[in-house]
């Protein structure tokens, strides 16, 4: 066969013809529009020929326009060469005036049978103007037309349906079984839509609806349908109303499988909404751990004057009363500051080595009292679990803060499970999972057979004051605070529901291979007071003043400073035992003030307080090994025993 190929690219031009000689045909070959045209219009022009959609000056579709508008062209094969593939463009192309079309990058066997499908149809229409009488050339046009529809069917990668107005199936093409799993003979008679899933067959039914309204157009839709193995699939197509069609009198309806496609762009969705909500998140907390830290230096004002009129033994009960009222109420907002503080990851954690098979174990008897006897706690641990650093008091918080929510979430009972497992998240996993590092994990699963979340519900489920509870049922800050204690131990926590069909929450902390150390004993002693000498350097004139008091009270000699630059003149001359400051402060904080302090007075001792921590003091809020820090809010008690410790531990 003398065929024609035209292509603006050296090499694909060469790659085509290549292949057609080694098939032993003719080829000439072009590198534009024009001169395909001049060749296609010539002498011994080719009877087929191989077009590029797009080349300079005249593409591959007005060359196939030209063609067909002149009787004597007219006949010539088209096969369109292109890189599109959506089924707009194709349907555009074949409209045209192309029989058939080829995407680049192709392959041999796919050419050559487009090739030989072409040879057949050119040389059935030679026979048939050549060989036959009218009414014999008649019928063999029809029989070669059906013979093309048939061919086109059952040799298509895609599978293919007819169906009538009732929506019975009446034909199922040779692919069937590569997309649905079914034979031909097993579809024939279904009803088409008792293979859709029922929440798309509303869809379906409209885009039919379309079709009947625009014969011989191709309507596109998507949907998922049932599998022969139970499984569902996502199937990609188009209807065509051919019901006045000779010899189809049908929709047509042309589908693939796309499933993996779906799956891929799930998970691409799902990285970009992780990535949103993390960044979301990350800016609440910021604007959270500020307002905490600010108002924890209220409350250390509030709590501890409330403690030291406390201990006057002249108050009468009416003013007992209401300093203990607002005594509790501090302690309430301490809390909820707390949590803030968890959420923001700017709270001090004191980690250790862990089991969390015996964490879990050591709250399970507390776990179902909490839940109730109308739910089924049951534990699955495994036996081989490996260790994890954290905090264990967090890590318990975690655990309570997620059972109390599965708890009120099976209002009427049902089944929570608790299950620990080893890990292996993979760099493809950690790939559509912001912020996780591909490696081993300990893994932790908390699920429930509860009402679940809807979408929306899920994306907001960890933001602080986020509650689907009634007013007066929750602060919304339980699952903010199990977020922030997860990610501030290095870990990363998800969640994963759907209305009706139950939550579970997912935390991963990562391995260690360190030895779990044996407990120490903890100092029940009184605090008692002292005679040495503290430099207290805060900020906040009101914490300054009572922290003074608290420890003036104990016997302490206190100096005071507004900032690290103050503290450093005031004691120039004086001998200082115990360094008390704040963190963060203007002019010079907390931590570039000791820097001055370990050099030039390596015998004082010092301590920390802060509402946060601050990255120059700590790493992600866990203090380095040796420095010493009391948390804002604190009580009289706790200092007093705080800074007698400290200024102990130079005995040591």
């Amino acid at each position: 066969m003398r065929i024609l190929i035209a292509d603006d690219e050296r090499m694909s031009r060469h790659l085509l013809e290549s292949n057609l000689r080694s098939w032993g045909h003719e080829v000439v070959s072009v590198g534009d529009g024009l001169e395909a045209i001049a060749v296609l219009q010539g002498e011994d022009a080719p009877r087929l020929a191989i077009l590029d959609w797009i080349m300079p000056g005249v593409d591959g579709i007005e060359v196939c326009r030209t063609l067909r508008e002149c009787p004597a062209t007219a006949p010539t094969y088209v096969i369109l060469l292109t890189t599109k593939r959506d089924r707009d463009d194709i349907v555009e192309g074949l409209k045209s005036g192309a029989n058939d079309y080829l995407t680049k990058p192709f392959d041999s066997a796919e050419l050559q049978a487009r090739v030989q499908a072409g040879i057949r149809l050119i040389e059935m229409h030679v026979a048939l103007l050549t060989e036959l009488s009218e009414r014999k050339r008649t019928q063999e046009i029809l029989h070669a037309n059906e013979e093309k529809f048939r061919s086109l069917i059952e040799n298509s990668a895609d599978a293919i349906a007819l169906f009538d107005l009732n929506g019975s199936i009446l034909y199922a093409s040779p692919s069937t079984p590569r997309v649905l799993g079914y034979t031909p003979d097993e579809l024939v008679s279904v009803k088409a839509m008792e293979l859709i899933h029922h929440e798309d067959r509303e869809t379906i039914l409209r885009r039919v609806r379309d079709a009947e309204q625009q014969p011989g157009t191709a309507i596109s839709v998507e949907a998922r349908a049932w599998h022969k193995d139970g499984s569902l699939r996502w199937v990609e197509g188009t209807f065509t109303n051919l019901l006045d069609e000779p010899g189809i009198r049908a929709f047509v309806n042309n589908y693939r499988d796309i499933t993996p496609r779906k799956t891929t762009e799930d998970m691409l969705r799902e990285r970009d909404d992780q990535l949103n909500l993390s960044r979301r998140l990350e800016a609440v907390g910021q604007l959270a751990g500020g307002i905490a830290h600010d108002f924890n230096n209220l409350l250390v004002v509030i709590n501890g004057y409330a403690d030291v009129l406390l201990e006057r033994q002249m108050l009468d009960e009416l003013a007992r009363e209401k300093i203990e009222g607002i005594k509790k109420a501090g302690e309430r907002a301490a809390s909820l500051t707390h949590q803030l503080l968890a959420y923001s990851r700017k709270q001090v954690l004191q980690p250790k080595t862990l089991d969390l098979n015996a964490v879990v174990n050591n709250i399970g008897t507390m776990l179902e009292r909490l839940i109730g006897e109308n739910i089924q706690l049951h534990l699955e641990l495994n036996p081989t679990l490996g260790h994890v650093t954290a905090d264990p008091g967090q890590i318990e918080q975690v655990l309570v803060n997620l059972v109390l929510n599965a708890r009120d979430a099976m209002p009427n009972g049902g089944r929570l499970v608790i299950e620990t497992r080893n890990a292996e998240l993979s760099t493809e996993y950690a790939s559509l999972h912001p912020a996780v590092k591909p490696g081993h994990y300990v893994q932790v699963n908390v699920s429930d057979t509860g009402v679940g979340m809807n979408e929306e519900t899920r994306r907001r489920v960890f933001e602080p004051f986020f509650t689907t509870k009634g007013v007066g049922k929750g602060t919304g800050l339980g699952l903010s605070t199990a977020y922030g204690i997860v990610k501030q131990s290095g870990g990363n926590i998800w969640v994963y529901s759907e209305p009706g069909h139950g939550t579970v929450f997912k935390i991963y902390l990562p391995l260690t291979d360190h030895a779990i150390a044996d407990e120490p004993r903890t100092d029940t002693t009184p605090a008692s007071g002292g005679s040495e000498t503290i430099l207290v350097v805060e900020d906040e004139p009101m914490v300054r003043q009572l922290t003074r008091e608290i420890l003036e009270l104990q016997g302490y000699t206190v100096l005071e400073a507004l900032n690290g630059r103050d503290a450093l003149e005031i004691s120039s001359e004086l001998h200082i035992d115990l360094l008390l400051t704040d963190v963060i402060m203007p002019e010079m904080g907390g931590k570039e003030l000791t820097d001055h302090f370990t050099v030039a007075r390596p015998e004082t001792r010092v301590l920390f307080m802060s509402g946060y921590t601050d990255d120059a003091l700590a790493h992600q809020g866990v203090l380095d090994e040796g420095l010493a820090l009391i948390e804002k809010p604190f009580s009289p008690t706790s200092l007093t025993r705080k800074v007698r410790e400290v200024l102990d531990s130079k005995a040591n």
